[in-house]
């Protein structure tokens, strides 16, 4: 069936991608996003290596940079003369494209600026200074370039592809690449909304609330996932926070089935809430499709706008870069919150070269012109603890970023319309007898 095809009338067979999840008869959102990369380690012979530390700070002039690496002997002989090195890439990469090929490893021309020994001093051979790492040693090291050895220049901004190397009598290997955005003039300002979604398990959603207490960052959230804790812990009275409907159920499957009571069900009960930050706050749907069925059912339950998820948000964002797009249906116009998504996509990532990279793909953001951008690491979203992520906060801190709270985005200019058919994705539905079945089960419970 194509996207754009009309609704069929029963579903048998499809395959319930979409679980469900929360107060038994809700469908909760489930839609996949890849997950972050794990740092890798780099290895020679016996010596292992891992980038630890990575400035995400914009570089000025004057101003010096370093890169941190943990090693580790876990050979059983000692190894002279190892050591640690970084490199730049002899120009700026233009783009967003250019910083993501580089840094998935495309093959780009490089200069050496810093480059610091491994292990404690040894005895001379031939004259020369020499270092030994025995066997088993664990140790961390930086290697640190100067203001002068960085010879970047003055009357410019760029950003610039780093290789972390690890140095052995064997050669070198790479054991990072990353970025480094420097500012030898002002780079553009770049309008920076940022929101998370805290729904499902309580230990992730704790998890999001935590990891997204960051200046600038709003919440949409299901107060029922937070437990029977509910917001202790949490600082959501001094951020923005949105409403979503309990269990966060399935706006595309519901929409699709014209369902009515589910939806009536879930948003009644988050109207309940507890909380003082959300209890009169306006509700964001979340719709992992994009067409004019779940635009208009979002519209006729209240929503003030929809926020794409998964592969509904890379599909609009491919079309225009604004954040604030707009689907018109027969009731009103709807307000569609678009993701950038290779921004989003690095904040939910991991590793000690994320957070400059985030930076150096908002410089690269501004300089296109870009205006106001969106990030949303999404609804899979599973930072590892409740601490601030470190992306996020490094992103709010750049100098030519300008915070943008996502209701002033909500609240002005509709943006460029959208084109999206009567219905996409219809494959992932829920199937519709399930649903009624669903229906029975809210009945019974009530």
């Amino acid at each position: 069936m194509s996207a754009g095809s009309e609704m069929p009338r029963y579903l048998p067979g499809r395959r319930a991608r979409r679980v469900l999840a929360g107060l038994g008869a809700l469908v909760a959102l489930a839609a996949g996003l890849p997950a972050a990369a794990a740092p890798t380690d780099a290895q020679a012979g016996g010596v292992v290596a891992r980038l630890t530390g990575l400035p995400a700070a914009v570089v000025t002039p004057g101003q010096g940079f370093a890169v941190e690496v943990g090693v580790e002997n876990l050979g059983s002989v000692s190894v002279d003369d190892a050591a640690v090195s970084f490199a730049l890439t002899r120009e700026p990469l233009a783009g967003v494209e250019a910083i993501q090929g580089f840094v998935a490893g495309a093959d780009t021309a490089v200069r050496t600026v810093a480059r610091t020994s491994i292990g404690s001093p040894s005895a001379a051979t031939g004259g020369e200074p020499s270092t030994r790492l025995l066997a088993g040693d664990v140790t961390s090291v930086t290697a640190e370039a100067t203001s002068d050895t960085l010879a970047l220049p003055q009357d410019a901004w760029g950003v610039y592809g780093v290789v972390v190397r690890l140095e052995t009598s064997e050669g070198w290997t790479t054991i990072d690449r990353g970025t480094l955005t420097w500012a030898g003039v002002p780079i553009p300002e770049l309008g920076v909304a940022a929101i998370a979604v805290a729904s499902g398990e309580t230990v992730r959603a704790r998890a999001v609330a935590g990891a997204s207490d960051v200046p600038g960052v709003s919440l949409l959230l299901d107060e029922d996932s937070l437990g029977r804790v509910g917001g202790a812990g949490l600082n959501l009275a001094e951020r923005e926070v949105f409403r979503l409907p309990t269990a966060n159920p399935d706006m595309v499957s519901l929409a699709h089935a014209e369902d009515q009571e589910m939806m009536a069900y879930a948003l009644d009960r988050s109207r309940r809430s507890e909380l003082e930050a959300t209890r009169d706050m306006p509700w964001i749907a979340v719709a992992t499709a994009l067409d004019r069925s779940t635009a208009a059912y979002a519209l006729a339950n209240g929503a003030s706008a929809v926020l794409l998820d998964g592969r509904a948000a890379d599909t609009a964002a491919g079309a225009d870069d604004s954040a604030l797009r707009s689907i018109a249906v027969a009731a009103g116009s709807v307000r569609v919150l678009v993701p950038e998504p290779t921004l989003s996509e690095t904040a939910r990532g991991t590793g000690a070269a994320a957070p400059a990279l985030a930076v150096a793909q908002a410089a690269a953001l501004a300089g296109a012109g870009s205006g106001t951008v969106l990030v949303s690491p999404g609804v899979a979203w599973a930072p590892a603890g409740t601490n601030a992520s470190a992306t996020l906060l490094a992103l709010s801190a750049a100098p030519f970023v300008a915070s943008v709270d996502v209701s002033d985005l909500i609240a002005g200019d509709g943006g460029a319309p959208l084109g999206a058919p009567r219905f996409a994705d219809t494959q992932d539905d829920l199937a519709a007898s399930t649903l009624a079945g669903l229906a029975r089960r809210l009945d019974r419970s009530r």
